[in-house]
């Protein structure tokens, strides 16, 4: 049986974008009947399924950089120089407004409405196209599951509920008072729309990889045993030959910084990057970032993420200075990882999900489990170097561990340590900060850790770290205290 695995394509998707342009206003979700996708003329094969797919980028991209700023200014990742604009400032100091230009999440909901409207039309292409089986068909549905359950945990994390859009119409009636759904209520929903679309023989993958999103959402959950399930599957399953997402020597050392060139072909190829939104300047798809962090110089890499890179003994010259961030003088370090291929200015993608991320997700879940000292092997030295290997995992004899793969000494646990699964969970989201910085993944790292240990003092003195002002240290660490306040206000027409 075939696989499809489908990227961003850009230029015929734009060919049908008048046909399928529909979207909710700033008040929510008024879908105008005149701009609906026209089954008679978009629903005939395969390929019109995969431009359809691929139309849901179009949505990913406006969100998908913001994110990137979004995590890492309302973390202790980012900050902002004196050139930032006054949203940029908001957000580093958590008065941002449902208004603020970076967190506008109409692109989201206007994607979901999207979805939402082509799933229940799909299936007429399987009388029109010999090439869409009902095997084809349902992996089209669960892809599209997959990519609105992206977006709906990234708004859950983001305005701490969402509003749902049931059904495939769409809408909402905004005639009706509006219901939210927590974003614990929304994980268990999720989780049951995707699971379904397990499949053991590995068939067919997504554009956003849906093992890797159940992984998440699982350890979103605190069900550490599913978490560990899907993580492993998606890195070991057979759509990607056992073996291509290993952590391995493909990225080691001095190539490291390769895996930020073409996403696209690297996910085609089954290497490193399991899903990204992509970006072209030359077609009118580029992105911010060229000017926010270099050109502008709007925002920068936190002194704190500048010195953990520099407080390993080498100082990470193989992700630190001159590849993550680059130093010109004691006081000025720019974001560089988007920067890192000259010949994309403006175009440089966002990663979703990378091997890395998805074996210190993998670690974080063992950890949780009891299996600390195998959650240190894929932190430190991987597999490959273990005496005795995990069992379960024949096909990871390659893997040489995030900070192995990098020629960093190993993280070890004193043997004095009361608490070694806590102490091990500080180490991976101290190797997340570093291996996945300016990844749009930060803040939600220490959500999610904060809300398990029920501690949100841990995020809060994690944020007030970066500002060298005293008082506003002071005032951040209050007010995140509270975890109420970890969340943006959605806008509705009484927030305007």
């Amino acid at each position: 049986m075939k696989k499809y695995f489908i990227h961003t394509s850009r230029i015929a998707f734009m060919v049908l974008l008048a046909n399928l342009m529909f979207s909710c206003t700033d008040d929510f979700f008024d879908t105008r009947s005149d701009d609906k996708t026209e089954p008679s003329t978009s629903y005939k094969t395969i390929k019109d399924a995969e431009l359809l797919r691929s139309g849901c980028y179009t949505y990913l991209q406006e969100f998908a950089q913001n994110k990137v700023i979004i995590e890492g200014l309302l973390s202790d990742e980012m900050n902002v120089t004196s050139n930032a604009d006054a949203d940029m400032s908001a957000l580093n100091l958590h008065e941002a407004s449902a208004s603020n230009a970076y967190v506008n999440i109409s692109s989201l909901y206007d994607m979901i409405s999207y979805i939402n409207e082509i799933m229940p039309n799909l299936a007429q292409i399987i009388e029109k196209d010999k090439d869409f089986d009902s095997a084809t068909y349902r992996a089209y549905i669960g892809s599209f599951l997959t990519i609105r359950a992206w977006g709906y945990l990234n708004l859950a994390r983001l305005n701490g509920k969402v509003i749902r859009m049931e059904g495939y119409n769409g809408s909402v009636d905004v005639s009706k008072p509006v219901v939210y759904t927590s974003k614990n209520e929304l994980i268990d929903q999720l989780i049951n729309e995707l699971v379904p679309y397990y499949d053991d023989e590995d068939i067919f993958r997504y554009p956003v990889d849906h093992y890797v999103m159940l992984g998440e959402l699982y350890l979103e959950k605190n069900d550490y045993a599913n978490a560990i399930i899907y993580l492993k599957y998606a890195c070991d399953g057979e759509s990607y030959g056992k073996t291509d997402y290993m952590v391995d020597k493909t990225f080691d050392n001095e190539d490291w910084f390769t895996q930020f060139i073409s996403s696209a072909e690297l996910i085609a190829n089954h290497k490193a990057v399991f899903s990204a939104v992509d970006y072209d300047y030359r077609y009118g798809q580029g992105n911010s970032f060229d000017d926010w962090f270099i050109n502008n110089y709007q925002i920068k890499p936190s002194s704190i993420t500048v010195n953990a890179f520099k407080s390993e003994s080498n100082g990470d010259e193989f992700r630190g200075n001159g590849i993550s961030y680059v130093s010109t003088s004691e006081t000025e370090t720019y974001i560089f990882k988007y920067a890192l291929d000259a010949s994309t200015l403006y175009s440089s993608d966002v990663i979703l999900y990378r091997d890395a991320d998805v074996h210190l997700m993998l670690a974080e879940a063992l950890n949780r489990t009891g299996q600390s000292d195998f959650a240190l092997i894929l932190l430190n030295s991987g597999i490959k170097n273990a005496n005795p290997k995990p069992t379960g995992y024949p096909n990871w004899t390659n893997n040489l561990g995030v900070r192995g793969r990098v020629k960093l000494s190993a993280k070890t646990v004193p043997a004095e340590e009361p608490n070694k699964i806590e102490y091990v969970e500080n180490l991976l989201l101290e190797e997340r900060a570093k291996e996945l910085a300016f990844e749009g993944k930060r803040w939600s790292d220490l959500m999610r850790i904060a809300t398990r240990r029920s501690d949100p003092t841990f995020l809060a003195n994690k944020v007030a770290a970066k500002f060298s002002n005293a008082n506003t240290a002071n005032n951040i660490r209050t007010l995140l205290s509270n975890p109420e306040n970890w969340y943006i206000p959605i806008l509705t027409t009484s927030s305007k």
